[in-house]
């Protein structure tokens, strides 16, 4: 008899196509925008955004140690960098303690929260092991306030591949790249 999957999800659960071969962590459930009108991953009553128990996920990264080698974390769900920088930390330092065969972690990432963390943040979670985030950009005048697609795409070109994370963008109905001005969220 088998044991138990270690981890405990709320489904749907979603990931990047990249991630295809990644154990999925939940450390959030759902997305802490949810408001974009062309996306239907969290809008499912029981994905309503909450951060997950620390001790947990923590427990979860143990007995995932316990059952398998894994080479590959995606850290779910909707935006794992609404997490604090410690507790994201802490996550990751989780991660390689247990987990010694991880060579890549990856979140989604909203830019907003991005935008939220010093370079010395992100150098820490990029030194704890965080190797991607997938950012999804897009048109919307209420997803990206007082950053502008412009200026998240310069600083994604320059203070994080600087410090070794690799972000994905994601240009969501060209109006980002053609100065289109669709509005795509609520708000």
């Amino acid at each position: 008899m088998h044991p138990a999957f270690p981890i405990e999800y709320i489904e749907p659960v979603f990931r990047p196509p990249s991630e295809a071969q990644s154990l999925i962590l939940p450390v959030t459930n759902g997305c802490s925008w949810n408001k974009c009108t062309f996306c239907e991953m969290y809008t499912a009553p029981q994905k309503k955004f909450s951060v997950r128990d620390e001790q947990q996920v923590l427990n979860e990264i143990q007995k995932v140690a316990q059952q398998m080698i894994v080479q590959r974390v995606f850290l779910a769900d909707g935006d794992a960098l609404a997490l604090s920088t410690r507790r994201l930390l802490t996550i990751l330092k989780a991660i390689q303690e247990h987990l010694p065969t991880v060579n890549r972690v990856t979140s989604y990432c909203l830019p907003s929260n991005l935008k939220n963390k010093s370079v010395s943040e992100l150098q820490e979670l990029a030194d704890a092991g965080l190797r991607m985030v997938c950012v999804l950009l897009h048109n919307s005048r209420f997803v990206i306030p007082a950053i502008g697609a412009n200026c998240c795409i310069r600083m994604c070109h320059t203070e994080l591949l600087y410090i070794a994370i690799v972000v994905t963008t994601r240009l969501v109905n060209g109006g980002v790249a053609h100065g289109h001005s669709t509005c795509s969220a609520k708000g």
